[in-house]
């Protein structure tokens, strides 16, 4: 059973809506639908890209970076968000991320917020 703060991997949807690589994603939201469809942010290596006061980077150097399963520093990219099915979830990295990182149910919860006000931002 997938949960909120779990680590997943499967193949993240491309902007173009083609079938994009086999990446990592944090599960932000389990969403209500028939189709067990989740809210998530995908997880890259692409460390120029971060948006310093948006996006969340997972070192290397952290204490706890051997549990996440990731192979090399990574950042939590919440401006790259989509809507997937559980179903095409090929396995799990990280349960509760947020957990293992010491993030606070609020802390989670701004990360929910970021999002919401990313999505919200108009060109």
């Amino acid at each position: 059973m997938a949960l909120a703060g779990d680590i997943v991997l499967f193949p993240f949807p491309l902007t173009n809506l083609s079938i994009g690589k086999l990446r990592p994603a944090l599960l932000v939201k389990h969403l209500p639908s028939y189709n067990q469809d989740w809210l998530v942010c995908m997880i890259s290596t692409q460390i120029p890209q971060q948006i310093p006061t948006v996006d969340e980077v997972i070192d290397t150097s952290d204490g706890d970076f051997t549990q996440s399963g990731l192979l090399q520093t990574s950042i939590i990219r919440v401006t790259r968000i989509a809507v997937v099915e559980q179903r095409i979830f090929l396995g799990k990295l990280w349960l509760n991320f947020c957990s293992a990182i010491g993030a606070s149910e609020n802390q989670f919860r701004g990360l929910d917020s970021a999002i919401k006000l990313v999505s919200s931002t108009k060109d």
